[in-house]
């Protein structure tokens, strides 16, 4: 009798033991909670840990609750080995997820060695968007077209001409080769010239921009008409 009585005891406990496991088993930890905004796309669970390496078993497994239709990143950031039993896992949000038009949540299963060790419950807040911004459409470089050459008289009115550009040419700048003949100056895009001495200037308008050619155009100052009975 108290060989049975030893025997059954000795069931009662391997019964209770096991009700113990499959109590451990069924709770599962909350291993970190996340909320992400438009001003924070990612975040970090410090410390996830594993109980025992297994080997060549580097790499925890992530899901998401909503499967296909997750719009969260899971990144482990140290591998495990027989040393390392614990790791960072950075959570984000993917890549071209448009602005929400409701907080989402998901909830994160992270497994090792095919045995869940807990969850991550994601919170993603209303608007939140990881769109990149279009690229600014890229802009031809500009150009600048030549004056018609200039003739005119010493002693003519100023002659004023408009510099036809095309595209960004930024701020010009014009300067004549020989300012003894004609000076030349310029105010945004018009070029003031005024006819000094008989002869020829070379004039030569240039941008600050580098992809922007110069071009140059001539100034010729003839004499003087003369007056009504001079000789």
């Amino acid at each position: 009798m108290k060989k049975l009585l030893g025997l059954l005891a000795a069931t009662g406990l391997v019964a209770s033991t096991g009700a113990t496991v499959v109590a451990c088993g069924d709770k599962v930890d909350e291993l970190g909670k996340v909320a992400l905004t438009k001003d924070k796309l990612e975040d970090t669970v410090k410390d996830v840990k594993i109980a025992a390496f297994v080997d060549k078993k580097t790499k925890l497994e992530f899901a998401s609750d909503k499967a296909d239709k997750s719009i969260v990143t899971t990144q482990q950031v140290t591998e495990f080995t027989k040393d390392v039993l614990k790791t960072d896992v950075k959570i984000g949000l993917k890549a071209e997820t448009a602005a929400l038009t409701a907080e989402v949540k998901e909830v994160i299963t992270v497994k090792y060695d095919g045995k869940e060790i807990g969850k991550i419950n994601v919170t993603i807040a209303k608007d939140t968007t990881n769109v990149a911004p279009a690229p600014a459409p890229e802009q031809e470089a500009g150009t600048i077209t030549a004056p018609a050459n200039l003739t005119g008289k010493v002693g003519d009115a100023d002659k004023t001409i408009t510099v036809e550009v095309k595209g960004e040419v930024g701020k010009l700048t014009v300067k004549s080769d020989k300012e003894a003949v004609a000076t030349a100056k310029i105010d945004d895009k018009t070029i003031t010239i005024k006819f000094v001495a008989v002869g020829e200037s070379k004039i030569t308008i240039k941008s600050e921009k580098k992809d922007v050619k110069s071009v140059e155009f001539n100034v010729t100052v003839e004499a003087a008409a003369a007056t009504e009975g001079g000789e």
